[in-house]
């Protein structure tokens, strides 16, 4: 039984130490509405993992601009 508890514990870490610290930015959505795939831009953010923080300032544009695409 303790053998299995710390094996489960130990892969549990292992994937979280494999994924976590490596992210370098934030994930990009995928959006759909009713099977149609929507662009999505990304905007200023900051991104805080295990190992490296980052901040991005992206140029400020109107929401119609971002959209035009």
């Amino acid at each position: 039984m303790r053998k299995g508890f710390w094996l489960v514990l130990i892969v549990a870490v292992g994937l979280v130490l494999y994924v976590e610290p490596f992210r370098g930015s934030p994930p990009e959505p995928d959006v759909s509405v009713n099977g149609t795939d929507i662009g999505v831009t990304s905007g200023s953010s900051c991104w805080h993992s295990l190992l490296n923080s980052k901040c991005v300032d992206l140029i400020y544009t109107t929401p119609l601009d971002m959209t035009a695409d």
